[in-house]
């Protein structure tokens, strides 16, 4: 490991990396929040129906994730760099994007189902590689934090610019229509060249590694099973993804059709995306003072409030303060679970490396990924089907009290228990920043001693390191 590798990233470069997260949240954001519910009102398809190709699409990712992770790996040994994936990923999301934004007036369940699994195909191909890019061009656990917190800086920004499409003058208001998401794929269509010039121009590749490859299936079984920290953080995501899942996919609907602030959601999206950037510029404020696992608690007790609080809402313009202060709490929740989660699985990476004896940050990352894709899937269909089961219509105005039910317990209940259970996990994890430290300096001592690379974990180390390192094994 040379001295470069060690020095600190240069701001230009950090923003540069992110930059194409504004474009494929841009994109992402009405898929995930918005789609199903428009689906179903603008389009006719079933609740029931778009539940279970929702699911369909996260079984796909079990296979995609994994070899998209597995062959940048590969091609990362090759040329050296990752760029090429986000390059190419890019360009197939606005296409994607697209077809699944502008469908036509008759649109079919075979039509959705086809290019809802192009989009997700498209996501994977850009975000696996380039969450691993991240952690491969920051070093210390602090940095890592920083680059992440950039990156996250960069996706409420896009989510904060697609929120304000409905309220420009030209749409009169109407909040979230399909012709506001028409006109969000033209402007990433023509913005998204540009952008990833300059991030490719600017942004550093990882440093070089060389190393062989195993079978895919015998790396994802070494990388999850042989590894204690990455389980329990695995575990602990699981939980947020299927609350966060519930509530994606029924925010739209509980706002629209069940609260009647359908115009007023482009406005409470635009607070929530600012109090997420808020949350970006805490996170910076505690990275180095706070360690990144008391940070990810502070998340989850937040987001248990705002999933718990909507218990407690009804129609009615009284509540309509009260909701947008959960819906904020939910985003600045979220965005620090978006940097602190893929912080310490960085940290995990480097453990990864010094235990195994090969840096696998896409694999890692892909397992990762594929988690988040299905449990957030996971918890969607399984939230639709149960305001279905209940009887809920989303096309409906007022509503019994059967159907309100169905929907507390999808979109209030059940989250905020599953996010009780994510807290105590990320308490327990074992790998601290201090033992984080303890991993980068045998992985530095290691290439230094110019010894095989990445081929022992023998050498001679001061015997605090070792002590440090106790519990995470």
């Amino acid at each position: 490991m040379d001295n470069r590798a060690q020095a600190p990233l240069p701001l230009s470069q950090g923003l540069a990396y992110s930059l194409p997260v504004m474009v494929t949240v841009f994109l992402l954001y009405p898929v995930q929040i918005l789609l199903a519910g428009m689906y179903a009102k603008y389009f006719g398809l079933e609740l029931t129906t778009i539940a279970t190709i929702v699911l369909a699409a996260r079984f796909f990712d079990a296979v995609s994730d994994p070899l998209v992770g597995y062959f940048s790996d590969r091609s990362r040994v090759k040329t050296g760099s990752r760029k090429p994936w986000v390059v190419v990923g890019c360009l197939f999301l606005v296409l994607s994007s697209y077809y699944l934004l502008v469908p036509p007036k008759d649109v079919s369940a075979l039509y959705f189902l086809v290019w809802y699994f192009a989009f997700y195909l498209s996501w994977t191909l850009v975000d696996i590689p380039h969450y691993a890019w991240g952690g491969e061009i920051a070093n210390s656990s602090a940095e890592k934090a920083r680059i992440y917190s950039l990156r996250t800086m960069f996706a409420f920004i896009g989510s904060l610019l697609f929120s304000l499409i409905p309220m420009l003058p030209v749409f009169e208001g109407a909040g979230f229509t399909p012709d506001t998401l028409r006109w969000s794929v033209i402007v990433c269509g023509l913005v998204i060249v540009p952008m990833l010039w300059i991030s490719v121009s600017v942004a550093p590749n990882g440093k070089k590694i060389d190393q062989t490859h195993p079978a895919i299936f015998k790396l994802i079984v070494q990388s999850v099973v042989g590894n204690k920290p990455l389980r329990l953080l695995l575990t602990a995501y699981s939980f947020v993804g299927l609350s966060f899942g519930m509530w994606i996919a029924l925010i739209y609907i509980f706002v629209d059709s069940y609260m009647g602030f359908g115009k007023q959601l482009p406005l409470i999206f635009v607070l929530s995306t600012s109090a997420g950037l808020v949350a970006v510029a805490l996170v910076i404020r505690l990275t180095g003072v706070w360690e990144n696992k008391s940070i990810c608690s502070l998340a989850a007790l937040i987001s248990v409030v705002s999933m718990f609080g909507l218990s407690f809402l009804s129609p009615g313009e009284n509540s309509f303060l009260i909701l947008t202060v959960l819906s904020c709490l939910f985003y600045f929740g979220n965005s620090i679970f978006n940097i602190m989660f893929p912080a310490m699985l960085s940290e995990i990476v480097d453990y990864g490396t010094w235990k195994f004896g090969a840096d696998r940050g896409a694999m890692y990352f892909s397992v990762y990924f594929f988690l988040v894709k299905t449990t957030v899937g996971l918890g969607s269909a399984f939230g639709l089907w149960l305001v279905a089961w209940f009887g809920f219509d989303a096309t409906a105005t007022s509503h019994g009290e059967s159907e309100v039910t169905g929907l507390f317990l999808a979109i209030a209940y059940l989250p905020a228990l599953a996010l009780c259970v994510t807290l105590a996990l990320v308490l327990i994890t074992p790998l601290s920043e201090r033992r984080h430290r303890a991993i980068s300096k045998r992985l530095a001592l290691r290439f230094l001693n110019e010894k095989t690379p990445l081929a022992g974990v023998n050498e001679t180390m001061p015997r605090n390191i070792d002590t440090d390192l106790r519990g995470v094994k």
